[in-house]
């Protein structure tokens, strides 16, 4: 990937749906890319879903807090997570 376009450190990112989107076997590389690009001083807002997989494969893809912890916190961020109810519980079946 060329990102020879960017002359300075990210310093701001809102994530409203690559996250969701990408494979779960990609997102830690994804994670990686988008921390190197960041700078010291930088604020990140990822918007994420979590619901049962088995009811639902998605997309958009089920995130849950493990996962965020385990690529983004891990590498010294502090998040602050939010879960919110927007839907009703849904029987997929």
């Amino acid at each position: 990937m060329n990102l020879s376009f960017l002359s300075d450190p990210i310093d701001r990112v809102f994530d409203r749906g690559s996250f969701v989107a990408i494979e779960r076997k990609d997102r830690k590389r994804y994670a990686t890319l988008m921390l190197s690009l960041l700078s010291s001083k930088f604020r990140y807002l990822l918007a994420a879903v979590e619901y049962d997989p088995v009811k639902f494969a998605g997309p958009p893809r089920n995130v849950n807090k493990d996962e965020v912890t385990e690529y983004f916190v891990k590498s010294g961020i502090s998040i602050i997570w939010k879960s919110v109810s927007v839907l009703p519980e849904i029987d997929f079946e």
